[in-house]
């Protein structure tokens, strides 16, 4: 009867050890089955470099995009190479649900990109992310000025000079905020904000351009460098 029990016992073991190995060994299976989702917005990332050639980039770090309203977006990774720099735009909880990602080559030591989804007519008002991609270690606060108008086929034409600063809190870039609106309809100053958005994503007629200038500064107040730069479309860079 004890042989029994022993062997019963040790049968009831080796049955389990089997039935783990199983169930982990179909793991996999299930995750092909499913279409292999990204296991985090990293691994998303990193897909959707290698689908467009581009990469591996250094990340430089995270923006929430939950300050900002009316994004489809609530996080904003950035990361750059020797090449590039790159905006990668998802939902922390469904990164396979909506992702995106913009590459640029860049425009030397600063490259200035802008994220923005839209609609910022039916809102009244906009805040738009402006990053500033920087090789100025020893620059701890900046300032911009930027030139915003309508597209030049718009027939309501609008410009406007904004001057933005902003302290340094990651290393590789400086994050500028635009906030344009006071609760009213903005009309056409938001086919301009769309125009920043259009051209910084590589999008957009190749004469369209935003400058944009930015000034340096050390910790001591004082100006170190002084960069002015064109946000163009791709198409725009290479007719430049």
């Amino acid at each position: 009867m004890k042989k029994y029990r022993k062997f019963s016992r040790t049968s009831w073991c080796i049955r389990t050890i089997i039935n783990c190995v199983l169930i982990v060994s179909l793991i996999p299976v299930y995750y092909i089955s499913v279409g292999r989702p990204p296991l985090s917005p990293k691994q998303q990332f990193r897909r959707m470099e290698k689908a467009a050639m581009v990469g591996p980039a250094k990340i430089l770090g995270t923006i929430s995009l939950d300050e900002y309203e009316g994004y489809n977006a609530d996080r904003l990774l950035l990361a750059t190479s020797e090449e590039g720099v790159t905006l990668f735009a998802y939902d922390k909880k469904k990164p396979d649900y909506y992702s995106r990602l913009i590459y640029r080559e860049k425009q030397g030591d600063i490259t200035v990109l802008a994220y923005g989804d839209g609609g910022y007519t039916s809102r009244g008002y906009a805040e738009v992310p402006i990053i500033v991609f920087d090789d100025f270690p020893d620059a701890v606060r900046a300032e911009m000025k930027i030139d915003l108008h309508t597209p030049t086929y718009f027939e309501q034409k609008w410009s406007e000079q904004y001057s933005l600063s902003a302290e340094r809190e990651h290393e590789g870039y400086f994050l500028f905020t635009l906030k344009i609106g006071n609760g009213i309809t903005l009309s056409n100053v938001d086919k301009a904000l769309d125009l920043l958005a259009e051209l910084s994503s590589g999008h957009g007629y190749r004469d369209e351009a935003i400058p944009v200038t930015v000034w340096f500064y050390d910790e001591d107040g004082n100006m170190i460098y002084e960069r002015s730069v064109v946000i163009r479309s791709i198409a725009g860079e290479a007719h430049s």
